[in-house]
């Protein structure tokens, strides 16, 4: 479960946003587009969830954060992949942009709560491909009035993000490498801390 899980976890949300990017005949209908859903909620209990069965909190806490930035990462490397290989850009005045706050409340593997909260801004745009309209980030990526480069997805697919880091997948292939080998990493050494321990009381003295 130390490896197995978020191997496959990672693996199932990359495969389903390259089917995501250009789905077959019969998967670009609504039903396509719930067995995404399902399918990302899968990986996120993969990755995420199966944290629960490692009982120390420091195990839980740092392998469920490395392996979410993982998650995510592998995800925002499809999409710059996608970009990178069909993207077009577009120029684009800022119309509006507001901040938007998520709170998310989880359950520890001792029982207790954390909450996390998550911060995105999303821009209302004015650009020359009139199919783009809005976009959101991490971060604002402009004041209403500047004038921006926005990178978009003409088939619709991929959500428009900032040009100018909008093809880097190799920054979110590396982030990706860093939080598995961290998180994973927690994983194995609780697990293996705690063979030897359940050893150590099995010897007969």
């Amino acid at each position: 479960m130390a490896v197995a899980a978020p191997v496959a976890g990672l693996a199932l949300a990359v495969v389903t946003k390259i089917v995501a990017a250009d789905p077959p005949s019969w998967l670009d209908n609504w039903a396509g587009g719930l067995l995404q859903v399902v399918a990302v909620l899968a990986a996120l209990a993969l990755v995420l969830f199966t944290g629960l069965y490692f009982h120390q909190v420091i195990v839980f806490l740092g392998s469920s954060l490395a392996l979410g930035i993982a998650l995510f990462s592998a995800m925002d490397a499809v999409d710059a992949r996608v970009l990178a290989e069909r993207g077009q850009t577009t120029p684009c005045t800022i119309v509006r942009v507001d901040m938007r706050q998520e709170t998310h409340t989880s359950t520890n593997a001792d029982g207790t709560t954390s909450t996390t909260t998550s911060t995105s801004y999303d821009h209302s745009l004015t650009c020359a491909q009139r199919q783009v309209t809005s976009m959101t980030t991490d971060s604002p990526a402009g004041k209403a009035g500047e004038r921006i480069t926005v990178a978009f997805d003409p088939q619709g697919r991929i959500k428009p993000k900032p040009a100018d880091v909008a093809f880097d997948y190799t920054g979110a292939l590396w982030r990706c490498f860093v939080g598995s080998v961290v998180g994973i990493g927690l994983r194995v050494f609780y697990v293996a801390r705690r063979t030897r321990r359940r050893r150590g009381v099995n010897r007969p003295g």
